[in-house]
Parts: structure tokens; C-alpha cells; sequence
């Protein structure tokens, strides 16, 4: 089976390194994956070994005939789309008949801010509409290697929406996502909830990781990571003020580096927490395993609706239990008093309350993890991951006669 999977940009970010592992294991499993993608040339960060890549220009260009042509002229059985938001584009993939597949891994193609918030508290619930330009949501984040917003092309971003509600299959990765999908007009019936896996399900599947010896708190401080960007979604500096307040022993190290950094750093001095907070920037892998392994606690500040941060998926495969806030699709791994503390409101003195109440009890640390690495070992493993997608691929092979007809109305509009 030849399988396309299309993202317009190769660059930073999980996305990449999400579609090449993907690639791999559909190769190991006996497929013809090609990553077709829209920049050019790929960055060097990027592990391209043995895989096979199609530069397609039309998909960042609006060459949008010759793009749909170029992919098709792969012969590809499925198209599995990442991120496209060229509604020409997939209107002619979907009038080609070859079954299209859409994975949803964050708001791209169902809000005009990405991030469904404009500000500070807010967690917008509503589905994507010409009613957003009276919410105040025209002006969008900057794009890609850009520093100003722009405006929002309502229209063009609908039509995207509309676009993909024709796909065979709906990959959501999350129940946040599936739900999102649902507001949004997507058909139950080909919506599939594929749960990401987590890059080190090695450790969840194998022996139990040694943790640090000593009980925290007690024959030692508290353990404390973040791991991400820092940008404003991610939830650092709450992570920050909730820490000046948090009584107890404790460290917290940061891995991870971005734009708000230095106003970070500015608050831990104005706190007085400079030596009790150690910033390590981004580190290669083999050290963010070791990183996961010693932690006593993950914590995830995100304050957006993210569809599944896939820290948390890595924590606990080292036992490693999480306090994070009930957004988007943490709580899919983050079970109250089961896998960690489960905070429901977004604020720093919530927070605190969750740290303090996941320091309290340092013995139950263990039970937690335990569970944490247990759900990864059932849900978020290479091998379940694969078998979801393949399912997924099979289901899209049989579209029904009244789909198809949908199909062929829509691109014969969009053409």
C-alpha cells in the first residue's frame, strides 16, 4: 500500500518528527509511505534517513491545480493529510476518488486563532463561523517566520473546514479533538479517536525505570519539571507564580527555551527562587529521558486547549506522574488521584493548591506512576498507534455511494 502523507511545512515542532516516525513505521510494517511537503529545502534538524520525500511547491504557493496533480501523480492507495489549508487543493484529492484520510493534531483548520483564546482565562467553546469576526478573532497570530498578526481570511479558512468534513476519516487524537470535530459539523460516523504514542513506550513496555532513590520531601527535595516552549499558551509563568507560593522542599528544572523566557527568568529573581530553579534550555533526547527518569513530578501549566500534549505521554512512561490544568486533551491521560493531579482551574493559585496537595502524600507518588506507565503500555505504544491508523486507512476504502456524490458536489463549487 503507497501511502502519501502531506504537510505543507516541514520545519520546527512536534508535527515533523511526528509524520517521519509515522513514515518509518508504516515502512516497517510493509507500506510505501511518501512524505510530501510543501517547503523546501527540509532543515537539517530534520532525521531523514530512509525515508522518501516529494517536494510539492503548489502547496505553499496556491498552485493548487498543479499541486492536487503532482501528489496525484504519486498513484498513492491513501492520502493522509497532516496540514494543508489549501481548500483547492484537497477539493480536488477528494474528487479523485483515492480515499483521504485527515489527521487533526491541533485547531489549524478549525479556528481563525489557533489557539481558541484571546485572552487571558479564555477557553472559547464555540465551533468555527462567520459570527467569530463579531468575537474579535480576524486578528490571528503571526504566521509562520512572521513577527505581526494578520487578518483572518474567514471565507478561506471555512472552506478548509468544509473541505476536510468530506474526508473518509477524521483522525482525532484526542477526546477533546473528537468533540471539537463534532461542534464543527463532522459526520460521528467517520470520526476515529487515534491516541498519540509516546516516544519513549520502550520504558513503559519494558522493566520499571529506577526512580530516584529517597522519599521527596523527606530524605530530599521535590523533583519538579517543565518541559516545552515558552510561550504564553504553555503556561510557564503560571507554572512560576504558582511556585511562589508552594510551601514544601522542592526544585524545579526547565527544559525548554522560546520568547517569553526572559521574563520568566526576570520573576523567578523577583521571587527569590533563583536558587531553587535551574534552566537547562533544550537538550538532546537521551537527556530529556534522563530528565523524565529523576523527576518526581511533570508538571503541565497550558492554560490553551491543546489536543494532546505528548509530554505527559513521555512522563509517565518512567513512572513519573503529572499535575497539570483539565484542558484540552490532558485529561485523556491525566486521571484525578490516578495518574497525578488533575487542577481545574486554570489560575496560579489553583496551581499551587494541585502541587501542594500532589506533595502532601510523597508515598503515593509510586502508585501513580505505576498507573501512568501502564496506560501508556495500553494506549500510547508505536504498535497500538500503527494498528488505529491502519484501521483507519481500511475504514476510508469504502466510502458510501451518498459520500461519494457529497464529494463531487463540493469540488465541482470549489473549481
Amino acid at each position: 500500500m503507497k501511502v502519501a502523507l502531506v504537510v505543507e511545512r516541514m520545519e520546527i515542532g512536534g508535527l515533523p518528527n511526528y509524520v517521519l516516525a509515522l513514515a518509518r513505521m508504516l515502512a516497517g510494517a510493509g507500506s510505501e509511505p511518501v512524505v510530501v511537503h510543501g517547503n523546501a529545502p527540509l532543515p537539517p534538524h530534520l532525521d531523514l534517513t530512509g525515508i522518501v520525500t516529494q517536494h510539492v511547491p503548489g502547496l505553499l504557493s496556491g498552485a493548487d491545480a498543479e499541486a492536487a496533480a503532482q501528489l496525484l501523480a504519486l498513484a498513492p492507495d491513501v492520502i493522509h493529510v497532516h496540514h494543508c489549508g489549501a481548500a483547492g487543493v484537497i477539493s480536488r484529492l477528494l474528487a479523485s476518488g483515492i480515499p483521504l484520510v485527515r489527521s487533526f493534531h491541533d485547531l489549524t483548520s478549525l479556528c481563525l486563532r489557533l489557539g481558541r483564546r484571546r485572552w487571558p482565562g479564555d477557553r472559547c467553546q464555540r465551533a468555527l463561523q462567520w459570527s467569530c469576526i463579531g468575537y474579535g478573532c480576524m486578528l490571528s497570530p503571526p504566521r509562520n517566520g512572521g513577527r505581526l498578526p494578520h487578518i483572518a481570511n474567514v471565507g478561506a479558512k471555512l472552506r478548509e473546514r468544509d473541505a476536510y468534513r468530506l474526508s473518509d476519516v477524521s483522525i482525532a487524537c484526542s477526546g477533546y479533538m473528537a468533540r471539537t470535530l463534532r461542534l464543527n459539523g463532522f459526520d460521528e460516523q467517520r470520526i476515529q479517536v487515534v491516541p498519540n504514542f509516546s516516544s519513549f513506550d520502550s520504558f513503559a513496555t519494558g522493566s520499571a525505570p529506577e526512580k530516584t532513590p529517597g522519599l521527596p520531601g523527606r530524605d530530599r527535595p521535590f523533583e519538579l519539571l517543565f518541559s516545552g516552549q515558552a510561550v504564553g499558551g504553555k503556561g510557564l509563568e503560571v507554572l512560576i507564580a504558582a511556585l511562589g507560593g508552594t510551601k514544601g522542599d522542592w526544585r524545579l528544572t526547565v527544559l525548554g527555551d522560546g520568547p517569553r523566557l526572559a521574563s520568566v527568568r526576570s520573576e523567578v529573581e523577583r521571587l527569590k527562587l533563583v536558587d531553587r530553579i535551574r534552566f537547562a534550555g533544550w537538550v538532546p533526547q537521551a537527556d530529556t529521558a534522563r530528565h523524565y527518569q529523576s523527576a518526581d513530578l511533570l508538571v503541565i501549566p497550558s492554560i490553551i486547549d491543546e489536543a494532546l500534549p505528548l509530554v505527559g505521554l513521555e512522563a509517565m512512561s518512567f513512572g513519573t506522574p503529572l499535575v497539570g490544568f483539565a484542558v484540552g486533551g490532558i485529561p485523556d491521560y491525566l486521571h484525578d488521584d490516578e495518574t497525578g493531579v488533575l487542577v481545574e482551574t486554570t489560575t496560579a493559585e489553583a496551581l499551587c493548591a494541585g502541587l501542594q496537595r500532589a506533595m502532601a502524600d510523597a508515598e503515593r507518588l509510586q502508585g501513580w506512576g505505576r498507573q501512568g506507565r501502564s496506560l501508556v503500555a495500553r494506549r500510547h505504544t508505536r504498535a497500538a498507534h500503527l494498528a488505529a491508523i491502519q484501521n483507519a486507512y481500511r475504514a476510508a476504502g469504502c466510502p458510501d455511494g451518498v459520500h461519494l456524490a457529497e464529494r463531487s458536489n463540493f469540488a465541482q463549487v470549489m473549481t
